[in-house]
């Protein structure tokens, strides 16, 4: 019965309306259902409208921009986020009010004008990247030089008669944003106390993603001086979940972390984001910044609201440790998988942190470069007292360059924690990862040779 009263009851709407509504505001209703920026002309009332919609725009853009370098940092992925002292699902929720307020204080006067807000921001982007300081005054400009063209269009091409301003943006919007959409896909690249004792403390340490599905188990250790230390062992032992733990990712579901003597909980998220930096394993997260932008994120917890000569120095000095100062000005996702990671690590060296967590960071990078980076990563821990603590999979650049090795194992404990002479012997690796390997002396280091996988 439904189905079949549905039809009618859609055919009879229209005669009601223009049985009980005036052909004036029949017309109003007609304009204001594709969209119409005339509201200025309809006298008094309309420069009254126009005068509450620009306070409102004036407000929302005013608090957008205030909030661009939060949205900027948000843009990276929620984990980094966090590491760098950002609340992302906060920073999403008032971004989201503001944006839905702009939209209905000019929808409620203007009409459904289509395609302004998905086509604008894309083409501002084009021009002056993802950077939402820039972003969100271009995409503003942008959006109101489209409805002027739009106006004129509608007003000339066929005159006396008017078009409304929403039916040309639809024609204009429509296969512009089908044009940016296959441009997208066809883009490249898209792949506190100083005189603590200890720096870090992880006593007792459980983390589990259900009750009967523990990752980690009852781990304790401490690190008491700066110093380069490499968490190595198998696939799915969690060492990623680990760290996340001590970074404040995540919570652990026992135990306490304390890093200067703090309990890990206590910290601010932008006080923790100065203490310790983050590199994740892999992140494309940066859109179409350029590098140098992509960098300048990590600056986000040691700046005010402009970017300082400083901040610029420091994150070219960065990019020069890593031999990528010549892309500074090439968009993030036009970089191959190892400029992305040489890209990230600077990213976390510019936050300038007294402890800095690496997740795999040489797993994209050639045998020069991962060389490279373990190598500087230990002059930095002895020259500057900057505690590396970072993730490994290659035992033997671990054992030639980490001052200290910590052994994971399953079921999420660890094996062995010490120099990488007492960790990585024979008995243990093959326990552990279970292969068959001598471990011989390489200058003073141990060096593994795998014999038979079994």
């Amino acid at each position: 019965m439904l189905c079949m009263t549905a039809p009618a009851d859609a055919r009879a709407t229209p005669t009601m309306i223009k049985l009980f509504i005036s052909p004036e505001a029949l017309s109003s209703l007609y304009a204001w259902s594709v969209g119409s920026i005339d509201i200025a002309g309809s006298g008094v009332n309309g420069w009254s409208a126009v005068k509450i919609m620009t306070a409102f725009v004036v407000f929302g853009v005013a608090v957008l921009m205030l909030m661009s370098r939060k949205l900027n940092v948000v843009s990276t992925g929620d984990e980094t986020a966090k590491t760098m002292g950002v609340d992302a699902g906060t920073v999403r929720i008032i971004a989201l009010l503001v944006v839905s307020m702009l939209t209905a204080s000019i929808v409620s006067f203007t009409g459904l004008i289509g395609f302004i807000g998905l086509v604008c921001p894309h083409i501002a982007r084009i021009f002056v990247g993802s950077d939402n300081r820039y972003l969100i005054p271009a995409s503003a400009a942008f959006g109101a030089a489209l409805l002027t063209v739009a106006d004129i269009i509608g007003k000339t091409i066929i005159y006396p008669t008017t078009i409304q301003v929403g039916v040309i943006t639809a024609f204009i919007g429509g296969p512009l944003f089908l044009y940016l959409i296959v441009r997208q896909k066809k883009r490249p690249g898209d792949m506190m106390s100083e005189n603590c004792r200890n720096i870090i403390d992880v006593e007792n340490v459980s983390f589990g993603y259900g009750r009967d599905q523990p990752v980690i188990r009852d781990i304790s250790f401490s690190i008491e001086r700066p110093e380069f230390i490499c968490i190595v062992g198998p696939n799915g032992v969690g060492k990623s979940t680990l760290i996340k733990c001590i970074n404040g990712l995540i919570k652990p579901t026992e135990g306490s972390i304390r890093i200067f003597g703090k309990e890990i909980d206590e910290y601010e998220p932008k006080e923790l984001a100065k203490v310790a930096g983050y590199v994740p394993v892999m992140t494309t997260e940066y859109n179409s910044m350029t590098v140098l932008d992509a960098v300048l994120v990590g600056r986000y917890a040691r700046q005010s609201y402009r970017t300082t000569h400083k901040d610029i120095m420091v994150a070219n000095k960065a990019l020069e440790a890593f031999e990528v100062e010549d892309l500074s000005m090439k968009r993030f996702s036009e970089l191959s998988a190892g400029q992305h990671q040489k890209v990230s690590i600077a990213r976390g060296l510019v936050q300038e942190p007294r402890i800095l967590v690496l997740d795999e960071p040489t797993s994209n990078l050639d045998v020069r470069h991962q060389v490279y980076v373990m190598a500087f990563l230990k002059k930095l821990s002895a020259a500057s007292g900057l505690t590396a603590l970072m993730i490994s999979h290659d035992l033997n650049l671990a054992a030639k360059f980490a001052d200290r090795i910590i052994l994971m194992a399953e079921p999420g404990i660890i094996r062995s924690i010490g120099t990488p002479e007492k960790v990585l012997t024979e008995k243990n690796i093959e326990e552990v990862y279970r292969v068959s390997c001598r471990v011989i002396d390489d200058g003073g280091s141990p060096h593994i040779i795998l014999q038979y996988i079994a």
